[in-house]
């Protein structure tokens, strides 16, 4: 079953875009993830969709803690040569079905997006 839950901190404020033809709304965003004790943290991009995508831009800014519920989805997107080597870089995020806002950044607060 290709399930993920994530928690982190937002790195920038949700890019909601929406689609011309179908008219859906689609989201971008990236989480900051802590890596156990160790202090490492990842950086793992997230796709939302409809509502999740118009809210969490509406709500969200740098800094805020959220919950994230979805799956991963990869693809290989062919690369050029880079010198005498042949590159094809693994793409891998996170869509989202389902985000709980844990804690709003103080920006999102000040600004009454609140």
């Amino acid at each position: 079953m290709n399930t993920v839950h994530l928690v982190g901190e937002l790195v920038s404020p949700v890019e909601c875009r929406r689609d011309q033809i179908t008219k859906r709304a689609w989201g971008k965003a990236i989480i900051a993830v802590p890596r156990g004790s160790k202090g490492a943290i990842d950086f793992v991009p997230v796709t939302l969709r409809d509502r999740e995508a118009e809210m969490a831009a509406r709500y969200l800014g740098d800094g805020s803690l959220v919950s994230v519920e979805g799956h991963i989805h990869s693809a290989l997107r062919p690369g050029g040569n880079v010198g005498d080597v042949h590159t094809v870089p693994w793409l891998v995020w996170v869509i989202a079905d389902r985000v709980a806002y844990l804690r709003l950044s103080r920006q999102a607060q000040s600004e009454g997006r609140a």
